[in-house]
């Protein structure tokens, strides 16, 4: 019986935070079919890989430890840990707990990363998509590696059941082929919001001129700017919310459009969606953390960024230029309007 190779990768992040990751996981299924691949993750991203047919196994790890509970879960996983050998660490993260804890595993063959202690340290480049960077910590495993042949779209697996209730409640409600609005962005992210009444034109707009079927998808109905659109069309579209990521992803996969914002929604659309996904950047890089990969042609991105200014990333706080502090929309998403989303929704691909 072969030896089974055993990878332990670890990233702490939020929805679009791993799925950037699901490439490089099935590249190493791909270089590697004879491996068992741990993955440590925080537990509000489990969902996103509990069904990945390239992950075998799945550890929670808490980086905030105030909380007795968290220190004890912790101390369970690395308990476990600690019994295995593993040939290749792939650490994905710079939190310093994250490293404290991993230092403690004391069988590993290979650590490769973007920060010491590890063994090996890429550096990590803004210039090419967070995806890639992550593709590229194989090169040091295997030098001849092509990594664009495994520049593949994100995977999310939806359960044929979920899409068989999904079809069942868009028929139920009339909402075939329905165009998605994602307004919402992550609240440590405001200055990516796109203006409130460009949202409420462009419903309007689609309602009037295309007999469309629209939903409003959104983590939670007091999300920015959720309640005002609520207020304006209550009784016209539905509103989805407080829903699990498989169900959001179900929708999502059977939408004719998802028109969203940098955020996990976008990456989760790529992900799944067979139409059209229209993704608003302002101040952050869509080469970064835009469509992935960038040669699918439903994915369009709309960025207008004014003269002299270029992508500030929004974070950290000091990046931000000074006439974007005190806005209440930064000058690059108050300069995407209206008819140029439209334009997009409805343009041929190609």
């Amino acid at each position: 019986m072969d030896k089974r190779t055993k990878i332990l990768i670890s990233r702490m992040g939020n929805i679009g935070d791993m799925l950037f990751i699901t490439p490089l996981l099935s590249a190493i299924k791909s270089l590697i079919p004879q491996s068992d691949v741990y993955v440590l993750l925080p537990k509000y991203s489990k969902e996103v890989l509990i069904n990945n047919p390239d992950v075998d196994f799945l550890f929670t790890f808490y980086t905030k430890t105030k909380k007795f509970r968290n220190r004890l879960h912790n101390a369970l996983i690395l308990r476990r840990l600690k019994g295995m050998r593993f040939d290749y660490l792939l650490c994905l993260d710079t939190d310093k707990n994250v490293f404290s804890f991993l230092k403690k595993i004391p069988y590993v063959n290979l650590w490769i990363g973007f920060s010491s202690p590890a063994h090996i340290v890429k550096n990590w480049d803004e210039g090419i998509h967070a995806a890639d960077n992550y593709l590229s910590l194989l090169e040091d495993v295997f030098p001849s590696i092509e990594i664009g042949r495994y520049r593949t779209r994100f995977t999310f697996s939806i359960p044929e059941d979920q899409k068989n209730k999904t079809k069942a409640f868009l028929l139920r409600y009339g909402l075939s082929e329905p165009i998605l609005i994602c307004p919402c962005t992550s609240q440590f992210r405001p200055s990516r919001l796109w203006p409130t009444r460009n949202w409420i034109s462009l419903i309007d707009r689609l309602l009037k001129e295309g007999n469309n079927s629209i939903i409003i998808v959104s983590r939670t109905r007091k999300e920015k700017p959720v309640p005002e659109l609520y207020r304006h069309f209550c009784k016209k579209i539905y509103f989805w919310n407080n829903r699990s990521l498989v169900e959001t992803a179900s929708l999502m996969s059977l939408a004719k459009a998802v028109v969203c914002l940098d955020s996990g929604t976008l990456h989760l659309s790529t992900a799944v969606s067979g139409g059209r996904v229209i993704s608003l950047f302002g101040p952050s890089s869509p080469v970064h953390t835009g469509p992935y990969p960038n040669n699918v042609p439903q994915f369009r991105v709309i960025q207008r960024l004014p003269k002299c200014m270029g992508p500030c990333n929004t974070f950290p706080r000091e990046k931000i230029p000074q006439e974007c502090l005190n806005a209440e929309y930064t000058p690059c998403m108050e300069q995407i309007d209206v008819d140029s989303v439209w334009k997009a929704i409805y343009a041929n691909t190609g």
